[in-house]
């Protein structure tokens, strides 16, 4: 059960760092390259299904680069083999959530709002960055919006990335009880997974009702 844990674990954390690096790399694009130009907002999730991406991308990777995107066996993988391979079905959750797309959405959004406030203003007036001025506000809110909006997405899309890639998740886990019909060991591995999504909903909408009462007095 251990393992299971440990690489649907992995894959939502790594997913969580390349929402963050994104995140930064589309704020300085927005906030520097297109500060005097207007911006163009995507409308809403465009979610793409983790079918159409998984098994193109392991078909590429093998046939151009001799790269295995499938899953190692953890009995005779080490520590690195296992990290690595768990990098492009977190990205493929990335797309196939909407997280991407509703990122790039809520960092336009947040961007054009924020910057049309009179503090905002006042700081540019004295000098400073605009993008400094703003960047944790902008980061923080749309961060904590598109998870919110993304979490059922991404769990949903879970146990297609994890059956694609031969991932021993917990999704992973609860299909394979469910073949052989063992509906106690699919009972324990549905509710881990359900677990994990409530803790993640509490912390994002917690987050997202605290930044709202911090910002509240922002004019």
């Amino acid at each position: 059960m251990l393992k299971y844990f440990y690489t649907t674990g992995l894959i939502f954390l790594i997913g969580l760092f390349l929402s963050l690096l994104f995140a930064i790399f589309y704020y300085e694009w927005i906030s520097f390259y297109r500060r005097g130009a207007k911006i163009k907002l995507v409308q809403g999730f465009v979610p793409i299904p983790s079918l159409l991406l998984g098994p193109p991308l392991i078909l590429l990777f093998y046939k151009c680069f001799s790269w295995n995107l499938i899953y190692p066996v953890h009995m005779y993988a080490d520590f690195y083999q296992i990290f690595f391979s768990a990098w492009v079905p977190a990205l493929i959750l990335i797309v196939a959530s909407g997280l991407y797309s509703g990122l790039k959405d809520s960092l336009c959004q947040e961007f054009l709002f924020w910057r049309s406030k009179p503090f905002f203003l006042f700081s540019t007036s004295l000098g400073l960055k605009p993008s400094k001025t703003l960047r944790k506000i902008v980061l923080l809110r749309s961060l904590s919006q598109s998870w919110l909006r993304s979490l059922p997405w991404f769990f949903g899309e879970l146990l297609v990335v994890e059956a694609v890639f031969n991932a021993p998740g917990l999704a992973y886990e609860a299909w394979s009880f469910a073949k052989v019909r063992d509906q106690v060991g699919m009972a324990n591995s549905m509710i881990s997974i359900l677990i994990i999504y409530l803790i993640c909903l509490i912390v994002f909408k917690s987050l997202n009702r605290w930044l709202g009462g911090k910002l509240s007095s922002y004019v």
